[in-house]
């Protein structure tokens, strides 16, 4: 945890002033969140089911509905901050560095069988 915080006070020290964001950082923001909401989808079901285990560090093997949700809302509102303030022509970084992340933890989920539910 402590890294994490050191790791978020670097990042935001590191800031730029807001610039507008362009047709391409609201695509790759909208392409990022969608794989985040997969991937929460899906860590909502390892979350209800004893079937699976999370193997995500910071919600540990078998998170609560309540982790799951504050961990998603929060891993969202700290990527959206991070990308509005790098550089504009650096922003598409954080933007692909999540959508990777979670695309590979939402193909990963589903290789293992665990669907969607809404």
């Amino acid at each position: 945890m402590k890294k994490s915080i050191i790791i978020i006070l670097v990042l935001f020290g590191c800031a730029y002033p807001p610039q507008k964001w362009t047709k391409t950082n609201y695509a790759l923001h909208g392409i990022m969140t969608a794989t985040m909401a997969i991937d929460y989808l899906q860590t909502r079901e390892i979350a209800t089911n004893d079937r699976w285990y999370e193997t995500n560090f910071f919600l540990g093997k078998n998170p609560s509905l309540t982790e799951v949700n504050l961990y998603f809302l929060g891993a969202w509102l700290l990527n959206t901050g991070i990308t509005h303030f790098t550089q504009s022509q650096f922003r598409f970084v954080p933007q692909l560095g999540s959508t990777a992340m979670h695309g590979k933890a939402a193909i990963d989920n589903h290789n293992m069988g665990i669907g969607l539910k809404f």
